[in-house]
C-alpha cells in the first residue's frame, strides 16, 4: 500500500491543516505518483489534464487502482511558483509533468533526480533543461513547443486576411521568458512583410482593457498575441476585448480561437499532453529522462473563426479556408 505524502495548506485565520497530497490507492502494491503542475489554472486547462489521464489509461495506468495523481496551479503568479515546485518536489512523487519553462525551472531548481516531463516549452536548451535535444543529459526531458517561422506565418496570415495592414500591435507579458523571445522573432517577420510591429506589455488580466484602448487610439490594424499561459487562461475575456474594440486578433493556441479570436495557427496543446504521458509512461517503466530526445512538434493547426470575422466586418480568402484544420462558423 502506498504511503500517503503530505502537504500543508493554510486554513483561514492562520491554522494550518496537513492533508495528503497523493490519495491513498487501494491496493498492497505501491501505486505510481505523478505530479502534474501548471504555470495556470487547472479549470481552464481540465481538457489538457484529461488528455494526459486519458494517454496513461490507454496505457495502462488507471487512476486509483496503480496511478495516484497530484494536481497543482500556479494560478499565473510567478512569486508563488518556487515555493509550489518546492512543495510538491519535498513529497518524491515518481515524475513531476510541467507546462512552461518557468515551472520546469523551478521544479529543476528543487530537484536533479526526480524526472520532470515538460510539454509547452519553446527552447529547453536556451531555458538551462537540456544539454541537446537528441541528449538531454540530466532529469528533464519533454516535447519542445517551437515551431520553426511560426510567428512569421501569423503575422502572414494576418496580412493576407487584411492587405491593408502596414501596422500591428504584439502583446506579450514580460513576466514570462518564453514570451519574451518571441518579439524578435514577430519583429523580424514584420520587417520581412514591411509591416510595424508595436510592443505593448501587460502582466495582469485587469490591464487587458487598458491595452486594446491604448493600440485602437494608436490606430493600429490588427493585434498578434504572445503565448504567455495568461493569454491561454484569460482567452474569452481577450476574445471579447476584441470584439469590442473592432480589432483582429490571432491567438497562440487553437482554445482562442475557439473562445472568439479570428484565427489561430498553433501547436495542438492536448496532443502535446499525449506526448508528455508518453514520456512518463517510459519513465515510470525504467526509463531515464536523460536517454529520452526531446521531442519537436510536427502538427501544426489552422483555426479560423468566421463567427468573428463577420462581427468584424472582414472577408476570410478563400485560399485560407481551404487550408483551415478547422472553420467556426
Amino acid at each position: 500500500m502506498s504511503v500517503g505524502q503530505r502537504r500543508r495548506i493554510l486554513l483561514a485565520g492562520g491554522a494550518v491543516l496537513t492533508v495528503p497530497l497523493f490519495v491513498l490507492a487501494q491496493t498492497d502494491q505501491r501505486s505510481a505518483r505523478v505530479a502534474y503542475l501548471l504555470q495556470g489554472d487547472l479549470a481552464a486547462a481540465k481538457h489538457l489534464v484529461g488528455a494526459f489521464k486519458d494517454e496513461m489509461t490507454k496505457r495502462g495506468w488507471r487512476e486509483g487502482a496503480n496511478v495516484e495523481y497530484a494536481l497543482r496551479e500556479g494560478l499565473n503568479d510567478f512569486g508563488r511558483l518556487d515555493a509550489l515546485a518546492a512543495e510538491v518536489v519535498a513529497q518524491r512523487p515518481d515524475v513531476i509533468v510541467v507546462s512552461t519553462a518557468t515551472v520546469a525551472q523551478a521544479a529543476r531548481k528543487h530537484t536533479s533526480s526526480i524526472p520532470i516531463v515538460f510539454w509547452v516549452v519553446p527552447d529547453p536548451i536556451a531555458a538551462g533543461l537540456v544539454a541537446s535535444l537528441a541528449k538531454p543529459g540530466g532529469n528533464a526531458t519533454g516535447t519542445t513547443s517551437r515551431f520553426e517561422g511560426i510567428w512569421g506565418k501569423r503575422l502572414q496570415l494576418m496580412h493576407q486576411i487584411i492587405p491593408s495592414l502596414r501596422r500591428v500591435a504584439f502583446l506579450y507579458d514580460p513576466r514570462d521568458s518564453q514570451d519574451t523571445r518571441s518579439v524578435q522573432q514577430v519583429q523580424l517577420a514584420g520587417k520581412e512583410l514591411a509591416i510595424e510591429v508595436e510592443l505593448f506589455e501587460v502582466s495582469r488580466p485587469e490591464d487587458f482593457k487598458a491595452s486594446f484602448s491604448a493600440i485602437k487610439n494608436a490606430k493600429i490594424g490588427a493585434v498578434i498575441l504572445g503565448s504567455p499561459n495568461m493569454f491561454f487562461v484569460h482567452r474569452k475575456l481577450l476574445a471579447d476585448l476584441a470584439l469590442e474594440h473592432g480589432m483582429p486578433i490571432s491567438h497562440a493556441v487553437s482554445e482562442g480561437a475557439e473562445a472568439g479570436a479570428l484565427f489561430s495557427y498553433s501547436i495542438i496543446l492536448a496532443l502535446l499532453n499525449r506526448h508528455a504521458a508518453r514520456y512518463a509512461d517510459r519513465i515510470l517503466k525504467g526509463a531515464k529522462p536523460a536517454d529520452l530526445p526531446v521531442e519537436q512538434p510536427s502538427v501544426i493547426e489552422l483555426v479560423v473563426n468566421l463567427k468573428t470575422a463577420k462581427a468584424l466586418g472582414l472577408t476570410i480568402p478563400g485560399s485560407i479556408l481551404l487550408r483551415a484544420d478547422r472553420v467556426i462558423e
